[in-house]
């Protein structure tokens, strides 16, 4: 019976310097005094805010000095996570070379890293930040880990931007003046852009004749927005018009004068009448 009890005093004594010895507090990280190489840091989350289903393919260079590759299928609402690299590397938003995103439509958007077009700025330099933490273990103590979360939109906004893109090299050439299927008018006139001349043919549904004016122009770009400005002849009562190059496909081409945001020029040309009905 002796023997008995005295065991169960040494367990007992042995539990209590284990409950002493436990540790239940929660440490800053860089509370532990250790160097922890972490895989990664957390994760970009890129979110489908349109109503149909988007494919997302990004672009990485390895060490070979070869190109990756990540395809994700996202879901209208749904989103997709990649991990933020930190000891080794990883497959964000930020560490990709280009971020393609192709729509339902098949539409393809080709956005670059560092390039200077709008969709790519607002594609990769438009996000959300924030921080989430989790309490962690390391060598028998807990402490407070922050994961970082970076989120990126793909909505109308940004296809907009695309959409309402400015390719520069697609200045030259014949483009048409429109004004949409319902506009009816008494004939047509045709820009035909070379460098530094615009000759402008108007054609006369009526008296099947066509005139021909002859423009001088120059084409500058300011804070981004390219510029062109139409120097008529100088027999002309008109002066030196300046108008914003709001759009520029290899469709389709707008522009907006400097003067009044409602005056617009529109002007097609034959690639867009082939993908479209005549009027």
């Amino acid at each position: 019976m002796m023997l008995s009890y005295m065991r169960m005093v040494v367990l007992l004594a042995v539990l209590a310097v284990v409950a002493c010895s436990k540790d239940d507090r929660i440490y800053d990280e860089n509370e532990l005094n250790a160097v922890i190489d972490w895989a990664y840091l957390g994760w970009s989350e890129v979110y489908n805010d349109l109503d149909k289903t988007v494919t997302l393919v990004t672009t990485y260079p390895d060490y070979s000095g070869r190109i990756e590759e990540k395809t994700y299928v996202i879901e209208p609402g749904d989103f997709v996570k990649m991990e933020i690299g930190a000891f080794a590397p990883g497959t964000s938003i930020g560490e990709s070379l280009t971020a393609t995103i192709k729509l339902a439509d098949g539409t393809e958007i080709l956005c670059t890293k560092g390039a200077d077009n709008p969709w790519s700025k607002l594609f990769y330099e438009t996000f959300e930040q924030r921080n989430e933490y989790e309490i962690m273990n390391f060598e028998r103590k807990k402490f407070r880990h922050s994961w970082l979360f970076v989120t990126y939109h793909i909505d109308k906004s940004f296809v907009d931007t695309w959409l309402d893109r400015v390719e520069i090299d697609n200045f030259l050439g014949a483009w048409m003046e429109y004004y949409g299927p319902d506009y009816h008018t008494e004939g047509s006139r045709t820009w035909y852009i070379s460098k530094d001349i615009i000759s402008v043919i108007t054609y006369d549904w009526y008296s099947d004749t066509e005139t021909e004016k002859i423009l001088h122009y120059s084409l500058d770009q300011n804070e981004g927005k390219f510029i062109v400005t139409l120097h008529p002849q100088e027999e002309s009562e008109t002066g030196d018009q300046s108008y914003y190059i709001i759009k520029l496909t290899d469709e389709e081409m707008i522009w907006q004068s400097v003067d009044s945001e409602n005056d617009h020029q529109h002007f097609v040309n034959s690639k867009f009448l082939q993908n479209r009905p005549a009027y």
